[in-house]
């Protein structure tokens, strides 16, 4: 819950004089001013439409036909090279069924959507242009889902489809180009999980994966491929003119075998010629050198205007009349496009305004190929001029897309460097700023700071923390060879202000570099104080200065105020909140974390990754207050799960992690638990925060000490010895957080083991740190752990004296769940009931006392689940008991699984009937 989210951009103007650095002597510039900037609109809506025409298409009844069948089945897959007509077939079946009142969302990939957050939103734009309506999830795909987990995404848009009324048609064209893991993941689940109501149709060149056979064979899908796609007489007929002879047919038919693309050439070669019958004659050899022979001859019959024309503008993947001028060094691309009408045939109109064209892929990969041998300056030259009017209209993965195909990679890094490098993500999108980078060599990346710098940002942003590290290091291992610029520097400032919010890692900064840049930065610049002092509040706070978090977080709220942005006083809330929360003041905290989701909320729409964050507090503090039915931890999972791949940190794991942990061990769910803490390993694995390593370890260590699996706990015991005590060897700084945390897990495998003196003296320790710091929580645990400890010591009226302390301090708080099951909790809430007759507890304590005294009365069952029961009584399905009660059906399979563990059976009917014997139910 401590992390900086939507980061705002930073300015462009000149930063201020330079002047030295308190450190090194050497001139430095002052850090530039932090500003925010809007949104811009990264995506283009002419992708979620299907390809126009400027010519009467000929009709393929037979394939439609074959796509009406296919709908019956999941998925339909067309598969065939370029130049076999895919689009304008599914064009017209499109059309056919917009006609019947069939919907049809159409999404045309690009080497750009690989990146599977921008897949996901680029698929929620073409749902929403098909009319089905997307909720809430269309202004988070608008802003490119930069706040959320993709894999809370992908789930909400399967329920979105699982939910739609109508079935519809979602046509994926040119799905080679965007083929990635995660995307293949995504479509296989859409298929398995939302056939009834959606029908996909990829439509690629190569074939699509080793599941397709699977799928055909099961009937769950068909294939139509080339030999399927190929004119029939009667259509190669229709494409030239039904007056074509019967021999120029069979001759024709006999050279090209129904491909579409060369029947279309050849007859507009014929009606240059004014000979069909000599187009067709001179046409010879294999499918490419057919093509290539054809476009060169179709080129030869347009005038010299027109063929320079189209030759450059082919070099380009879409065109409209400004950029076609700017390739060309003219003002006539709007009278020359008119004047191509004899090639409608091969130019495909992107939009219903005729604003955009391309050619038609074979055609324009020919002309490619022919210009780069002609004139490969002239082909460099295009590049650049169309990478640089790209550039200028914000077209960026465009600019970038042109400048890397001639290699230009100074031009892509000054595209990137010039639209402020790792602000781009905020500018645009998280998932369209890291496909900029998806063909740029790493030794280019390595060549420049900045281009380091974004790097860094990407990778913090999809949580490769470490690899985050490695791009700062490199780049400040770079500015210190060749020196630094204003750019550079406010780059610095962003990147490594970020960096240092995570505080899981060092970063080559040097100490203070925080507080260094912060009093170098113009108090009247609010926003960039603000935005430095939200990450300092968080540094602060993973050391346990829980006075200073507040303090610099105030600040920055209050200086966030004054320049009325809201984008990141989130942050400011949140890590306000998580002080609170280890302090005990968790009324402080929910206000906060509420107020870090109105926010975010407001700004960022409903879904969001700060709502997340926000949730696992909110129901973290559910669980330790024992707020029903948030006790039952099912909310606190699902926020939890939810930020796994998103943006967050080491806090708010520890505070999820902690409560499901707690619960399922205080449970005896000992697989639920296992399974957090694997869970918990995954993470780790993936982002690399060593606090997670060692957070996973204490919780290992107290699962298998409640099992009884000495020999295990012993092994994960010495591994926490290691890092944990002097006496272990560990020289580290350890985390406030870790340090208690791993006092009292080793404090209570030390008890199983029998070494209660040795026990006692390192919870009296760890309880110093708890104290020292001032965490009311885990000062509550400590105590309640003293407690039993010296019971089992034979020290009752020190042990009971424990127990009193941790009671005082729950009371305020009303941290029930510390004190929840049975055995020392129950025999001391007892005694301190007798202590209650002499007033000698506080009257916040007695009442607590009370409630907890009915909490540690053997009552096996929660509400809930005893609702559930009654449900199972009545002989009701899991569907209709969660209707009956208002929630999900798998919430309810959650409480069957609790229930059934606490009653030692394993069917529905057996729950019934012990739950009848130990009168739970009548």
């Amino acid at each position: 819950m401590s992390h900086i989210h939507d980061k705002a951009d930073l300015s462009d103007d000149e930063l201020a004089d330079a002047r030295l650095d308190s450190k090194g002597g050497r001139a430095m510039p002052k850090p530039a001013a932090i500003s925010p900037k809007v949104p811009k609109v990264w995506f283009s809506r002419s992708k979620t439409k299907p390809p126009s025409t400027s010519i009467d298409l000929v009709s393929r009844y037979r394939l439609i036909k074959m796509l009406n069948a296919g709908l019956e089945r999941s998925i339909t897959y067309l598969v065939a090279p370029a130049g076999y007509g895919k689009s304008i077939l599914l064009t017209q079946w499109r059309e056919q069924l917009v006609r019947n009142g069939m919907r049809c969302a159409w999404l045309n990939l690009e080497e750009s959507d690989r990146e599977i957050r921008q897949f996901l939103a680029y698929l929620v734009i073409a749902l929403d242009e098909a009319g089905i309506d997307v909720g809430e999830l269309k202004d988070g795909a608008e802003r490119g889902f930069a706040n959320m987990s993709t894999t809370v995404i992908g789930a909400n848009i399967l329920s979105l489809i699982e939910n739609v009324r109508d079935r519809f048609v979602l046509v994926l064209d040119d799905f080679h180009r965007a083929k990635s893991e995660d995307i293949d993941d995504f479509v296989h689940a859409m298929q398995m999980q939302c056939s009834e109501k959606v029908h996909i149709v990829l439509v690629s060149r190569n074939w699509v994966g080793s599941e397709v056979s699977q799928l055909i064979a099961s009937g769950n899908a068909i294939e139509i491929q080339a030999r399927e796609l190929r004119f029939s007489d009667s259509e190669v007929c229709k494409a030239l003119g039904d007056a074509i002879a019967e021999r120029n047919l069979a001759e024709l038919q006999e050279k090209v075998e129904g491909w579409p693309v060369a029947v279309q050439m050849t007859r507009l070669l014929g009606e240059q010629r004014g000979d069909l019958q000599a187009a067709i004659s001179s046409l010879k050899g294999n499918q490419g050198h057919m093509a290539e022979y054809l476009v060169t001859e179709v080129m030869k019959g347009l005038p010299d205007d027109l063929r320079e024309f189209v030759l450059k503008t082919a070099v380009v993947e879409r065109f409209n009349l400004a950029l076609a001028d700017e390739i060309c060094g003219h003002e006539d691309s709007h009278i020359l496009i008119n004047r191509l009408s004899s090639l409608n045939a091969l130019i495909v109109p992107m939009d219903n305004n005729r604003e955009w064209y391309r050619y038609h892929h074979l055609f324009s990969e020919c002309l490619r190929d022919m210009l780069k041998l002609e004139d490969p300056a002239e082909y460099e030259a295009i590049h650049r001029k169309a990478a640089k009017w790209c550039n200028s209209k914000g077209h960026l993965a465009d600019a970038i897309r042109y400048a890397n195909a001639i290699k230009a990679y100074d031009i892509s890094a000054d595209v990137i460097n010039g639209n402020g490098g790792w602000a781009i993500a905020i500018n645009y999108s998280p998932g369209y700023f890291r496909g900029l980078f998806a063909d740029i060599p790493e030794e280019e990346v390595r060549k420049d700071a900045r281009l380091m710098m974004a790097k860094a940002y990407i990778c913090l942003r999809s949580g490769e923390l470490k690899k985050a590290v490695f791009y700062c290091n490199e780049a400040e291992a770079l500015v210190e060879r060749e020196g630094t610029t204003p750019s550079i520097e406010k780059k610095r400032l962003a990147i490594c202000t970020a960096i240092f919010g995570r505080a899981e890692v060092s970063i080559q900064m040097g100490d203070n570099f925080l507080e260094h840049r912060l009093f170098q930065i113009d108090p009247d610049d609010h926003f960039t104080r603000s935005f430095v002092q939200i990450v300092l509040a968080n540094e602060k706070l993973v050391y346990g200065d829980f006075a200073l978090t507040q303090q610099y977080a105030e600040s920055a709220l209050r200086g966030l105020e004054k320049v009325g942005n809201r984008i990141i006083m989130g942050g400011a809330h949140m890590a306000i909140a998580t002080a609170a929360y280890y302090r005990g003041k968790y009324d402080v905290a929910k206000l906060n974390l509420q107020q870090a989701t109105d926010i975010t909320d407001e700004v960022c729409g409903p879904q969001n990754t700060m709502k997340f964050l926000s949730g696992v507090g909110r129901h973290a503090i559910d669980y330790w207050q024992g707020v029903s039915p948030s006790r039952d931890p099912i909310a606190l999972k699902r926020e939890l799960f939810s930020i796994l791949d998103a943006d967050g940190g080491f806090d708010d794991y520890a505070i999820g992690f902690d409560a499901l942990v707690h619960h399922a061990v205080l449970t005896k769910d000992y697989e639920e638990a296992q399974e957090l803490i694997d869970t918990l390993n995954e993470v780790n694995e993936r982002y690399g925060y060593d606090r997670l390593t060692k957070l996973a370890e204490l919780f290992q260590l107290d699962l298998y000490s409640s099992q009884g699996q000495l020999g295990d706990a012993e092994l994960v015991y010495e591994k926490i010895r290691r890092w944990h005590s002097k006496d272990g060897g560990a020289n580290e700084q350890i985390f406030w957080f870790l340090e208690v945390m791993a006092g009292y897990s080793r404090a209570r495998f030390l008890s199983v083991l029998g070494y209660n003196e040795s026990a006692i003296e390192l919870v009296d320790e760890t309880l110093g740190i708890a104290k020292n710091y001032d965490i009311k929580p885990f000062i509550i645990r400590g105590n309640l752990l003293r407690a039993a400890l010296l019971d089992a010591a034979g020290e009752p009226e020190r042990s009971l004296n424990a127990f009193i302390t941790a009671l005082e301090l729950a009371a305020p708080m009303k941290q029930v769940q510390a004190f929840a099951g049975d055995g020392i909790t129950k025999k001391m809430a007892a005694q301190a009931n007798k202590i209650h007759l002499d007033h000698s507890l506080s009257p916040a304590a007695r009442d607590f006392l009370k409630r907890i005294s009915v909490s540690s009365d053997q009552r096996l069952l929660t509400d809930r689940e005893e609702e559930v029961l009654m449900g199972l009584s009545a002989g009701q399905t899991n569907k209709e008991i969660a209707r009956e009660l208002d929630v999900t059906e798998n919430t309810i399979k959650f409480h069957l699984k609790g229930l059934y563990r606490k009653l030692d059976v394993s069917k529905r009917v057996n729950a019934v009937e012990k739950a009848r014997e130990l009168r739970i139910i009548s």
